[in-house]
């Protein structure tokens, strides 16, 4: 079995999404409590809370792994939502991966980037 190289693929993702953070910058998130990491095996969570006036959501910020172990670390980060007392998960992703992956999910919106 290799390691996976999850500097690399995070780094990857990162600028696909736009670069709003550097690696550095999660760790650093992560650290100071701002953000939180969830691992199992070959998959890595980052997870962040966002507090509004009228609900508190727990965002699954960045996924890097494998698909079947994230759905492992589900569980994990359903008692994290309940701990918190956040009132939603929210995800974004392609829609692909929505049908084919995530069962019990539903679309609320789409997401416009213009840049």
């Amino acid at each position: 079995m290799t390691r996976r190289n999850f500097r690399a693929e995070m780094d990857r993702m990162l600028e696909l999404q736009g670069g709003f953070y550097t690696f550095e910058d999660v760790m650093d998130h992560i650290n100071a409590g701002k953000m939180q990491s969830f691992a199992k095996g070959d998959t890595w969570v980052i997870t962040q809370v966002n507090e509004f006036p009228r609900k508190k959501v727990l965002e699954i910020a960045f996924v890097v792994g494998d698909i079947s172990t994230l759905h492992e670390l589900e569980s994990d980060i359903e008692a994290f939502k309940t701990e918190i007392k956040a009132d939603i998960i929210t995800a974004t992703g392609r829609l692909g991966w929505l049908r084919r992956h995530f069962k019990g999910w539903e679309v609320t919106s789409v997401n416009f980037v213009k840049v």
